[in-house]
């Protein structure tokens, strides 16, 4: 039995697309010859180190080492299986208080700014 926990520290997580808030993406998991890892736990945590931090248990993968997940929140999840752990970054819409954000904003304010000024006009 000892044995089978020892392949399980050497496995890989591999998304099979980057996860985008609220889209379906398919996880898996497989041994050090690429091999699917069948009947384990996958587990993601949301905020990991954060106030508000929390862990979701997925579930099991199935006979193909897969396991399909919805993500619920953007920014950096973790995503472990036994020891092994893989940080991935979720993707979605620019949130208020992001960078994305307020580079949208001074962009829109730049906008505003020449339009209001005339300075895209000639004399």
């Amino acid at each position: 039995m000892l044995w089978m926990l020892g392949w399980l520290a050497f496995a890989d997580i591999v998304p099979q697309a980057d996860p985008q808030l609220g889209e379906p993406v398919t996880l898996q998991v497989v041994d050090l010859v690429s091999q699917p890892v069948i009947g384990t736990t996958v587990r993601v945590t949301y905020r990991e180190g954060l106030a508000g931090s929390r862990e979701q248990t997925l579930g099991t993968t199935d006979s193909r080492g897969t396991i399909s997940w919805i993500p619920n929140q953007v920014g950096r999840v973790r995503v472990r299986v036994g020891s092994e752990s893989l940080v991935v970054r979720v993707g979605g819409p620019l949130q208020p208080g992001s960078v994305g954000w307020a580079i949208a904003l001074w962009f829109a304010g730049f906008a505003t700014l020449v339009a209001a000024t005339g300075y895209a006009r000639r004399p």
